[in-house]
């Protein structure tokens, strides 16, 4: 006898794929989408490096040293 159990979004209550819920997401795809476009981020390169992701809220303050080459910014 197989053992199922149904996984329920916790924003609209839809079922959730059980791999989804392995991975540790509680909303199913469209709730998920939803919630990735509501927050805003800015990507800028590092110094001899690659790119990071900084939350848009704090990047203004973060962004005149983060590209600095000798590490200190007045």
């Amino acid at each position: 006898m197989l053992n199922f159990q149904t996984y329920h979004c916790t924003e609209c209550d839809d079922f959730i794929d059980p791999r989804r819920v392995n991975l540790g997401y509680m909303t199913c795809l469209g709730c998920g989408e939803r919630a990735a476009r509501e927050v805003k981020h800015c990507i800028v390169p590092l110094h001899k490096s690659s790119y990071t992701v900084l939350p848009a809220a704090s990047a203004r303050a973060l962004l005149p040293g983060i590209n600095n080459k000798g590490g200190f910014f007045r």
